[in-house]
């Protein structure tokens, strides 16, 4: 009897018996399941046919094909969710470039700020210069008030050249943090948000609204060390922001994550520095 072995169909059992008629003279035939789905060749008229397979091929061959079909659907499944992830990260870089392109606008657009961005160190002066007391009156009895102020001038840059520094500024003018309540607003927003794994567009947006209090500080009546917590607090969010910008964009090889994850810490820890302070000056 002449066979041919056929791979790719599963084996059957020999314990299994296959009946069947030749398709040519419809002769009764018989084979052991191990010849399923192999030729051979009938006895009565010799013709070769394909010896149908056995009821355990046939099971084996269902299974395979569910799992044929579950495997497909992972994999389409697993295709749509990394087009997914692809979406959202093709959206992330675009929302970075909007908000790059609206920052660089409202630069352009508000020219008085980019001494304040750029030289945080040198707060813009206001009409009146630090420690200096308004103007005196001109007219009769002037002399008085003017000797009054003198002395209050006196007695201030005294107690500077002591060593008492801030105390002494502040005789002649209280310290105030009114000017800080939009600036200290978003600083704690901006904290809770790098503690609760915040987005880099939700970031660009909190930065844009820090710079914006940043400039609105009233440095001629601010306590120097709050002052200088301030500054260093905007120039970490705004490190971050132009680092977190360019791993975004540009960081094909991802070098630049654990630079962003530090400046991360960097900028929450300067954060909680000019908060602390500044509860402390409240009385908090």
């Amino acid at each position: 009897m002449e066979t041919k072995e056929i791979s790719d169909l599963p084996l059957g059992t020999k314990d299994e018996k296959i009946i069947y008629k030749c398709p040519e003279c419809k002769g009764k035939l018989g084979n052991k399941g191990t010849m399923g789905g192999r030729r051979d060749k009938c006895p009565f008229c010799g013709h070769m046919h394909d010896v149908p397979l056995s009821k355990s091929q046939k099971r084996e061959l269902r299974r395979q094909r569910s799992e044929i079909k579950k495997e497909e659907k992972r994999q389409k499944a697993e295709a749509r969710r990394e087009e997914k992830e692809r979406l959202a990260l093709e959206k992330e870089k675009l929302d970075a470039v909007r908000a790059d392109m609206a920052e660089q606008q409202h630069e352009e657009s508000h020219p008085e700020e980019l001494s304040v961005t750029h030289s945080p160190a040198k707060p813009p002066p206001l009409e009146q210069p630090l420690g200096s007391p308004p103007p005196l009156p001109a007219a009769n009895g002037g002399s008085s008030k003017r000797i009054v102020w003198i002395s209050l001038v006196m007695a201030g840059a005294v107690l500077l050249i002591a060593g008492v520094g801030t105390a002494a500024l502040f005789l002649l003018r209280g310290p105030s943090l009114e000017s800080f309540d939009g600036f200290v607003r978003v600083a704690k927003q901006i904290r809770m948000g790098i503690g609760e794994g915040i987005t880099f567009s939700d970031f660009s947006e909190k930065h844009s609204e820090l710079r914006d209090a940043y400039a609105l500080i009233n440095w001629t009546e601010t306590p120097p060390v709050l002052g200088e917590k301030a500054t260093v607090a905007f120039q970490k969010s705004k490190e971050l922001r132009e680092t977190w910008r360019k791993s975004i964009l540009d960081d094909r090889y991802g070098l630049l994550k654990a630079s962003v994850q530090t400046q991360l810490n960097g900028t929450a820890w300067a954060f909680d520095d000019f908060l602390r302070e500044y509860a402390r000056l409240k009385g908090d």
